[in-house]
């Protein structure tokens, strides 16, 4: 018997007039909101969702399945200003932050606040912080006792997702996303900023239009010139070099090098598969995320397989499709007069300090623009080899070696890949690139 289905033992809910139960369209809130109604099938919850008007698209698709699966409408709140970008522009163009959290009073607090003070009655609200994040606040609102029982129940994080799954499914946006929230959401770590960009183009331009960039960041951030247009051959889920030996470190230096380069290592995510009989196949491969340091990178890997284990039904994986993920670590360098990967600097205001979404684009387009040259390169240095001429990868090689020469005709550099190398996740270490303790809004979470 699963979690989901065990009988929910000592926890009762208090006695009040009403049950709310929030939900953000994040498995936590999901999940409480199904368990509850299957093992308190007399209560009449309430559920409740605070709507930023800048949510993904997918969230709101996971919501109506809520409501099927609830057999029950979830009522929709929002601020009377306007979505998260008109308050922005009411806030004069000031970004939220970890700091100055006013997007989390505006479109979740106050709107919650509005409506439970429209019929004052005892309440509970039910929030679905887990066992394992007892150190995570929970909003407290007056008149309003608030119950955690994920908490009393003992459930962690895989519990919860173990149960998503076998409910109402993963939504799609844990493809890129380890919680739900708005599109340009400050406490995203630097991965999930890199899969915005990648699954969502139009929604990182308009948020990269917010940010306030000094002039000296906003020049020396611009992306890189396409391949694709030097060469005429798109990237596709070939263009990354799979390795095939662990990765060492050791052989990476960091930094300006005599020549004027500078240096940034990134990780990239592979989706192999075996059919009896056939050679394996890569049928999907993405950039992961960029980090100044090895231990870095290695770090938001371990994070983000321990993510996928949690979210395979997103990528329409099974367990044991997991042993066919491989991760990749590059280290390249490109020209340091076009490629600057530092930070932005004082007098720039992004959504997340430490990283701007600028910035994260420049990095991304020449890590795509190096290492997709290099798989060039390496397709061409079969010509003249051992491989018939009458052969679909002899053609490749002539066609590869056609396309580099045209990108070397180009003025633009390509960059160098310095190292690269299988690397296998480990258990993540606690992250520090996002603290739970400050995640203070249950309609605003996992």
């Amino acid at each position: 018997m699963s979690k989901f289905d065990e009988p929910p033992g000592s926890f009762v809910l208090p006695e009040a007039d009403e049950h709310l139960v929030p939900v953000s369209g994040g498995a936590d809130s999901t999940v409480l909101a199904l368990y509850l109604r299957k093992h308190f099938p007399k209560v009449a919850f309430t559920y409740l969702f605070c709507d930023t008007k800048a949510e993904p698209d997918e969230l709101y698709a996971s919501l109506a399945r809520l409501e099927d699966a609830l057999g029950q409408k979830i009522i929709r709140l929002h601020s009377e200003r306007g979505g998260l970008y008109e308050l922005i522009e009411e806030q004069g163009g000031f970004l939220p932050s970890s700091q100055a959290r006013w997007c989390t009073r505006l479109t979740k607090s106050a709107p919650l606040a509005s409506w439970l003070k429209a019929s004052p009655k005892r309440r509970t609200m039910s929030v679905g912080i887990r066992s394992d994040e007892r150190t995570r606040l929970g909003l407290s609102l007056p008149d309003v006792a608030t119950v955690l029982p994920f908490v009393e129940l003992g459930w962690s994080r895989s519990d919860v997702f173990d149960a998503l799954r076998a409910t109402i499914g993963i939504p799609a946006f844990y493809r890129f996303r380890s919680r739900s929230g708005c599109a340009p959401c400050p406490f995203q770590r630097r991965s999930e900023f890199a899969g915005l960009l990648e699954n969502s183009p139009a929604e990182f331009e308009q948020a990269l239009g917010y940010e306030k960039l000094s002039p000296a960041d906003s020049l020396r951030h611009e992306s890189a010139p396409s391949l694709s247009v030097d060469t005429g051959w798109t990237a596709n889920h070939f263009s990354l070099p799979l390795p095939e030996q662990p990765f060492a470190s050791g052989r990476a230096q960091r930094g300006d090098d005599l020549f004027g380069s500078r240096g940034i290592f990134l990780a990239a995510e592979f989706f192999t598969a075996v059919y009896p009989g056939y050679a394996p196949f890569i049928w999907w491969q993405r950039l992961v995320s960029f980090s100044t340091t090895s231990s870095g990178i290695q770090r938001q890997v371990d994070m983000r397989f321990q993510h996928l284990r949690d979210t395979r039904e997103a990528w329409d994986l099974g367990e044991e499709d997991l042993a066919n993920v491989r991760y990749a670590l590059y280290y390249i360098e490109a020209p340091a007069d076009v490629f600057d990967p530092d930070a932005p600097g004082l007098g720039s205001f992004t959504w997340q300090s430490g990283v701007g979404l600028k910035q994260l684009r420049h990095v991304m387009t020449w890590a795509g623009r190096v290492l997709h040259a290099h798989t060039l390169a390496q397709d061409a240095s079969t010509l003249g080899t051992h491989v018939s001429e009458l052969t679909w990868s002899a053609e490749h090689a002539r066609e590869s070696d056609l396309a580099l020469r045209r990108a070397k005709d180009n003025p633009a550099p390509l960059g160098r890949l310095v190292n690269m190398g299988l690397y296998m996740p480990r258990e993540p270490r606690l992250d520090d690139e996002l603290d739970e303790r400050f995640v203070t809004c249950p309609a605003c979470s996992i």
